[in-house]
């Protein structure tokens, strides 16, 4: 930001004259890609709320997706969901609406790794629902891992073998991470929980690396 404000000093303008440093969307929404993977959530927040009056920037949907993100991790979650419903109604404009991303950012939020919460959960879904969204390889991980951290095991276990009916293929490695780690929180015993679930990745494992040489050596022999 200093630097593209020396640039511009340099090219004879400050914003127009009216204090305004001209900053793309894009070029803070990097920054504030920098600050969330650093989980520096206030700074985040306060650069999010000056970007149109400091920087001339109007933010648009990634911005959003970093303010609901930042919110979410410091527990505000009826202000979070006060903003997601905006965003949702079109508040903000045609530009800004909801994604599958936001709805994995809420997922991620401390406020749901509690017990008691499955209901925030289960309206998350239903919204997600009224949103027209695709399910994603990328949200029933998060789902899996929220039921998890939230003691919900059956609930994890549902998700998790719900995936080939919804993807019309198996759960990826990561699917596997979560349920594991569902669980050891809930206190599985490991030749009952986590045990099996990694033998069964293997297995898929092999069966894909089975696959790939097969289809490798048809392929050579085409040659």
């Amino acid at each position: 930001l200093e630097q593209q404000q020396q640039q511009q000093q340099q090219e004879g303008g400050s914003g127009g004259g009216d204090g305004v440093l001209n900053v793309t969307s894009h070029v803070l929404n990097n920054v504030l890609s920098a600050l969330a993977q650093d989980k520096q959530w206030q700074r985040l927040l306060s650069l999010q709320a000056s970007m149109y009056e400091t920087y001339g920037a109007t933010p648009d949907n990634v911005t959003y997706l970093y303010h609901l993100m930042a919110l979410a991790q410091i527990g505000k979650w009826e202000e979070t969901l006060t903003l997601f419903q905006q965003i949702r109604t079109g508040a903000f404009g045609p530009e800004v609406f909801p994604q599958d991303s936001m709805y994995t950012a809420l997922l991620s939020s401390p406020a749901l790794a509690s017990d008691g919460r499955v209901a925030e959960i289960k309206k998350l879904l239903l919204m997600r629902e009224e949103d027209g969204l695709p399910v994603t390889q990328h949200f029933l991980n998060s789902l899996i891992a929220t039921y998890g951290r939230s003691g919900h095991l059956s609930e994890a276990v549902a998700v998790f073998e719900s995936i080939p009916t919804y993807l019309d293929e198996p759960p990826d490695i990561v699917a596997f991470n979560a349920l594991i780690m569902a669980h050891r929180l809930a206190g599985t015993p490991l030749d009952t929980g986590g045990l099996p679930l990694y033998r069964q990745l293997l297995s898929l494992s092999d069966a894909a690396a089975a696959t790939t040489t097969t289809l490798g050596d048809a392929a050579g022999g085409a040659a």
